[in-house]
């Protein structure tokens, strides 16, 4: 992102995403894709923004208002109930997630006001997920830390970003946070890089982004 913040354009981009306004990535070129396109982007079938990159996707939600992101989320669920072939405990430990999913849950004021209930709830999520159930850190985070409905598409994500390859096909030369240091689902961990931090990871992407993945 140095190459970009030698202009005023960049300096001033970065301190308005900083100030947390209206910004859908600190990548002024796919924040501008984004922000020209969002009447078609708002059309887009859950399936159809599942099978683009990453950063797209996050771009993307973050444009959203918070029922169609809630929306998503709950299409996500909904359809591992559907194809995955989990026994009762495990069906009932998915299904728990949509209730945890409220109606508002991803406005401004419940984020800030309901952050320490979720934290504890998804600690103890995570817990059961691995211990009761003998689920592996990477299929915890294929369920809640990504929209990805395959196993494999979420696996090649986390790849590319642990190999410290840009998978942001609009401005592959972006340096833009990518995961949340206190919920990575990096192999190796999420460390905070000089990347320009943003909101839209971790559990539900309803925290901050302020790293990237180890390589």
């Amino acid at each position: 992102m140095k190459t970009f913040c030698a202009s005023i354009f960049c300096i001033f981009f970065l301190a308005s995403c900083m100030q947390e306004k209206v910004n859908f990535s600190c990548d002024p070129v796919l924040n501008e894709y984004v922000s020209t396109h969002q009447e078609a982007l708002a059309q887009l079938s859950f399936h159809d923004l599942v099978s683009s990159d990453l950063e797209f996707q996050q771009a993307v939600f973050r444009s959203y208002n918070p029922v169609k992101q809630r929306d998503l989320w709950i299409e996500k669920i909904q359809y591992l109930l559907d194809n995955e072939k989990y026994s009762a405990d495990e069906y009932a430990h998915v299904k728990s997630l949509l209730d945890h999913l409220h109606e508002n849950y991803f406005t401004k004021e419940n984020l800030k006001s309901e952050a320490s209930k979720r934290s504890q709830f998804k600690t103890d999520w995570i817990n059961v997920a691995k211990n009761k159930l003998g689920w592996t850190n990477r299929y915890i985070a294929f369920v809640v830390f990504s929209l990805y409905t395959s196993q494999d598409q979420f696996d090649i994500g986390v790849q590319a970003l642990s190999s410290g390859v840009s998978i942001n096909k609009i401005n592959p030369t972006a340096k833009v946070c990518s995961c949340s240091t206190t919920t990575s689902f990096c192999n190796l961990g999420c460390s905070p890089t000089g990347c320009q931090k943003t909101t839209g990871c971790g559990w539900f992407w309803s925290e901050t982004c302020d790293g990237n993945c180890v390589s």
